[in-house]
């Protein structure tokens, strides 16, 4: 990868089960072949994890042989078989994301 591409891309180790230690938001996320290896509960935290720290109209990309749960697609939109789009509108009562609440920290935060 030439210099200049590489100087716009952060690569970091990442816990996805563990506070994500990032203040900003994603334009993509690359998750490809992870999330099948976790439980059901513990795939839709990621999910929420996802939106939280995605910008809106981002882009996450799963596997091919992975899919949002059926709740997940309240906080993203699919525009392929393996590419999900966050959605605009994601805010519900306020500043919180579908599927989270403020007393478990998951807000989003424009």
């Amino acid at each position: 990868v030439c210099l200049a591409a590489r100087q716009l891309v952060s690569f970091k180790k990442l816990n996805l089960v563990e506070d994500w230690p990032f203040s900003g938001f994603f334009d993509v996320i690359l998750c490809r072949n992870v999330v099948i290896y976790f439980e059901n509960t513990t795939q839709e935290k990621l999910w929420v994890q996802f939106a939280k720290h995605m910008k809106p109209n981002s882009n996450l990309y799963l596997g091919h042989s992975e899919r949002l749960s059926p709740s997940a697609l309240k906080n993203f939109r699919s525009v392929g078989d393996t590419r999900y789009v966050r959605a605009h509108n994601l805010l519900n009562s306020g500043r919180e994301l579908l599927g989270a609440s403020r007393e478990n920290g998951v807000a989003y935060e424009p």
